[in-house]
């Protein structure tokens, strides 16, 4: 994501002879929702309806965004507003080009007590090989070390099969999925059972789910509004030919055109 933001920043600067490329000028502006020429309410029913899109929320008319503006003026001084301003700084900061870790920040704020605290983020937290209670097995981490923010993308078109998306993550990973199921299935239903897409050893999946496509299985088990516009989470067990276990980074399955 870090890459992207960087390339972006770099694409900016090579179109717009006038951006200093080590400098943005930042300004600040204060907000007016009955001016139109600045471009305020454009830019908050763009954001907005950009992330009830990509959360599958519903997406708002300009002048329904205008008028939910001019209701919050009281939050103005809020702690949302406040939050909202620092995360804006970050963001600031990631398009920057050359910025060091150092230079971000995590915060702390109590407006009760008037209280701020900034400090460097921590890494994230690495996997660790161990024992493994509830497969009762050792489990080794492949890649060694890695994080949340790592992925295992499964690239397949939208008719993906389930036998052939098995055979694309023993490609990608050299090793054997023996459980597949979407993270939303750790929620059990109302018989105290949960779903899964695949199963082994202790179930036999059935011909007909192996020859169905993948995306229609999801779909029928646990609801269309799981599925991502361009790729869905899964969750999974990997084993090796052999047997022993693996922990690999969270499963994304990225549907390609």
């Amino acid at each position: 994501m870090l890459q992207e933001f960087e390339d972006l920043a770099g694409r900016i600067i090579r179109e717009d002879k006038d951006v200093d490329p080590n400098i943005f000028k930042i300004e600040a502006a204060e907000f007016e929702k009955d001016d139109d020429t600045n471009f305020h309410m454009d830019f908050i029913t763009a954001a907005s309806n950009l992330r009830s899109w990509n959360y599958h929320l519903e997406e708002a008319s300009r002048l329904k965004v205008k008028g939910i503006a001019g209701r919050i003026i009281p939050a103005i001084a809020s702690t949302t507003a406040a939050v909202t301003g620092l995360v804006s700084i970050e963001l600031l900061k990631v398009i920057q080009p050359g910025k060091k870790l150092e230079a971000f920040k995590d915060s702390s704020s109590s407006l009760a007590v008037n209280l701020y605290l900034f400090m460097q983020p921590a890494e994230p937290i690495k996997a660790q090989d161990g024992f493994d209670y509830i497969s009762l097995q050792d489990i080794t981490c492949r890649p060694p070390g890695f994080t949340k923010w790592d992925k295992t993308i499964i690239k397949g078109s939208r008719g993906m099969l389930l036998s052939e998306f098995l055979e694309a993550f023993k490609a990608e990973t050299g090793l054997n999925c023996k459980a597949l199921n979407h993270p939303s299935s750790n929620v059990k239903d109302s018989k105290g059972s949960s779903k899964a897409i695949q199963q082994e050893p202790f179930g036999t999946t059935p011909q007909q789910v192996m020859q169905a496509p993948l995306l229609d299985t999801i779909k029928e088990l646990y609801g269309e509004e799981v599925l991502g516009e361009t790729c869905v989470s899964l969750d999974f067990d990997a084993a090796d030919d052999d047997g022993n276990g693996f922990r690999l980074p969270q499963v994304v399955f990225k549907y390609v055109k």
